[in-house]
């Protein structure tokens, strides 16, 4: 048989999307404008409230602290209630959330609790995000469909970020906004979320998946989770990742100003092409996984990414380290829908998304403890001390995930061979 030219069969993989996942896609695309445009503008609108920095730090550590404790709580309840129910009502509660951020913020305690459900409504949303997608795809489409959902969760960030940057500007002089900075941001916010409850369009029109699998009572499903020896290696490997980058990612734009000298309008246009690269590469990456198989495709772009990580931290030249800033970003990150597409396919049905919700809070608790460590290491051994650490954190993690997932892939591809 003769074989399609890569682009063609890629084109023909993506035509043959369902329905669901086409409508999921949409979906994707309505919900990255509004956090792209929400993420640039709600910090400004409440420093132009005069909040001080460590209030915002306060409420960004309460939205964090929600995302982590409610991970496994939505996992329970996305594999009870299904994904389209929990897509639906994360969209709805995390919609009213921001509402209640930008109508009560006189009030701190209020702040506070808003905060925390929007954090909690999104990590519902995340939690159900992989399961769904797993369950509306055939094998053979499976990395593609991740790929083009992570791809396109770039681009339409990218477009609500330029668009939470833009809006502020053009309606100032409009005669509603009274000249006031602080009711330009606030309109600028509103019309973002009008963007997220649109998003509840097409998960209405979702089929929820008929499940073959009975779900167990939520203990259950937590240790049944725990005590299943892939789940336990794959929260290992993320949270080695999680550790390592939380060392260095956040810091990134302090360390282009404050090591390299770095204007903001540069470390911004750098951060932008970053989003350009990683889309590029993420849609390349259904092709490394054919050819190589998904466990040999995470583990060579990973390893590849080190060399530019240290090139990063350690070359003093502000041209060189924004192309290896690029060139890691984009290695580091394309291998997620595959890893995440394999993550998906080792484990059963009714595991998938209490584990997906282990793997978040594995990842985000030590990607808090790595951003920690970092800022530590930072203010006393240098601004480039932590990408050594982040470096032998990231090839210790992939050498673990070479041994532990290459029988297991094996295994999966002798089950899958018996089948057809």
């Amino acid at each position: 048989m003769t074989k399609q030219p890569i682009g063609k069969g890629y084109l023909n993989r993506i035509k043959g999307f369902s329905r669901n996942a086409r409508l999921y896609l949409i979906f994707i695309a309505l919900g990255q404008i509004s956090l792209g445009a929400y993420q640039v503008t709600y910090n400004l609108y409440l420093r132009s409230l005069n909040y001080s920095v460590a209030t915002i730090g306060l409420l960004v550590f309460v939205e964090t602290l929600a995302s982590g404790l409610s991970s496994l709580p939505a996992g329970m309840f996305s594999d009870r209630f299904g994904r389209r129910r929990s897509l639906y009502y994360a969209i709805i509660f995390s919609g009213l959330a921001a509402f209640g951020q930008i109508t009560f913020t006189q009030t701190i305690p209020l702040l506070l609790c808003f905060n925390f459900f929007r954090g909690a409504a999104t990590t519902l949303k995340n939690i159900s995000q992989s399961p769904f997608l797993m369950e509306n795809s055939r094998p053979e489409e499976r990395v593609h469909l991740f790929s083009a959902n992570q791809a396109l969760s770039t681009m339409a960030s990218v477009l609500g970020n330029t668009l939470g940057g833009a809006l502020p500007a053009l309606l100032l002089p409009q005669p509603f906004i009274k000249g006031i900075e602080v009711n330009a941001l606030r309109w600028t916010l509103a019309i973002s979320i009008g963007f997220y409850l649109l998003a509840a369009i097409p998960v209405f029109f979702i089929k929820e998946t008929e499940r073959t699998y009975k779900p167990r009572p939520a203990l259950a499903e937590l240790a049944g989770a725990i005590q299943t020896k892939r789940v336990r290696q794959f929260a290992f490997f993320q949270g080695m990742i999680g550790l390592g980058a939380g060392m260095v990612v956040p810091f990134f734009n302090v360390f282009l100003r404050d090591q390299l000298g770095a204007s903001s309008a540069q470390v911004g246009s750098i951060m932008a092409i970053s989003s350009i690269v990683l889309t590029v590469g993420v849609l390349l990456s259904p092709v490394l996984a054919e050819r190589w198989g998904k466990v040999r495709a995470v583990s060579i772009t990973q390893m590849l990414s080190i060399p530019f990580l240290l090139s990063a931290g350690y070359v003093p030249n502000l041209s060189i380290v924004a192309v290896a800033y690029w060139l890691r970003m984009a290695l580091m990150n394309m291998s997620s829908p595959i890893s995440n597409t394999f993550s998906m396919e080792m484990l059963e049905p009714g595991q998938r998304a209490t584990a997906n919700s282990l793997f978040n809070m594995t990842n985000q608790v030590l990607r808090a403890i790595g951003g920690a460590v970092g800022g530590f290491m930072m203010d006393n051994f240098g601004l480039s001390s932590p990408y050594i650490v982040t470096a032998i954190l990231y090839f210790s993690a992939t050498l673990y995930y070479r041994k532990s997932f290459g029988p297991v892939e094996k295994e999966l591809n002798q089950q899958a061979i018996k089948l057809v």
